[in-house]
């Protein structure tokens, strides 16, 4: 069995140095903190501002997510979408209701502009007589 190991002969030393922590080594300031101070030296408002600052110094480090990607859907996500035909999608594209994107051989519809003629498509209210 290593000595490291608790039950051991270092164990009791151990138990030393957390008990020296527990009766709280004074610091004056964070600056006072060496790299070579044990974590278990600090009260836990000292060991709180430090995890604090090691967290800002870490985000102020990452740099922010670039935009998403824009979402397009081709023509018949758009019918399912919008729970019309292919032949209504058509009108509404001629009509300007829509605006779709040519890529190539496919007609593609922006997110954006799915969401803007669910707004602008007329409602339709039949009554009988």
């Amino acid at each position: 069995m290593p000595a490291d190991w608790p039950g051991t002969q270092s164990d009791r030393g151990c138990r030393q140095l957390i008990d020296k922590g527990r009766r709280g080594v004074k610091f004056k300031s964070m600056n006072d903190l060496s790299s070579s101070t044990p974590f278990f030296y600090l009260t836990i408002g000292q060991a709180e501002t430090l995890v604090k600052s090691w967290i800002a110094e870490t985000l102020k480090a990452v740099e922010p997510l670039p935009d998403p990607a824009p979402v397009f859907y081709n023509r018949l996500e758009v019918c399912k979408l919008l729970k019309i035909s292919l032949p209504t999608l058509y009108k509404y594209t001629t009509k300007g209701i829509i605006n779709g994107k040519k890529f190539g051989s496919r007609i593609l519809f922006s997110k954006e502009d799915c969401e803007k003629a669910i707004k602008e498509i007329p409602v339709k209210k039949y009554s009988r007589s």
